[in-house]
């Protein structure tokens, strides 16, 4: 799954419009804590985002093998590594089925400093059952 090496990634543009799509790169993690009933396969999203310009695209996604769920069966929240802690919904974000058993979280955020950021999204599913996906912000200053 997947764009093409360094190209915007699974769901990119999808759900979220507007605002800077960085590169993309996925990286499969598994992650000790999975506690996931559905049998969740967690998978980080290491973006680039430039400061003060919203970021908003993918930051996580995940592989539930079989799931028959849409992708309301979840909920995520995002903590983006710069104090600001944000839930997958409404305008912060969204969880969008990307295919028979993968799903992408797309956030919005807007970085201050140039650095990078760790960000952990949790992942719940309609049992109460969580996962925490990492990932990271690389921010850059704006040009």
């Amino acid at each position: 799954a997947g764009g093409p090496p360094g190209g915007p990634g699974p769901g990119a543009g999808k759900g979220l419009g507007g605002g800077v799509f960085g590169t993309v790169r996925l990286v499969n993690t598994v992650v000790a804590n999975n506690t996931a009933a559905d049998d969740i396969t967690p998978v980080s999203v290491n973006f680039t985002a430039v400061t003060g310009q919203a970021y908003r695209g993918p930051l996580a996604a995940f592989n539930v093998s079989g799931s028959p769920y849409l992708a309301t069966a979840y909920t995520a929240t995002i903590t983006w590594g710069d104090g600001h802690t944000t839930t997958a919904s409404g305008a912060d974000g969204t969880i969008v089925k990307a295919g028979s058993d993968q799903f992408n979280i797309l956030g919005v955020n807007t970085y201050s400093t140039a650095g990078t950021y760790p960000v952990t999204v949790v992942v719940t599913d309609q049992g109460g059952s969580s996962t925490e996906i990492d990932s990271q912000a690389l921010v850059t200053d704006a040009m």
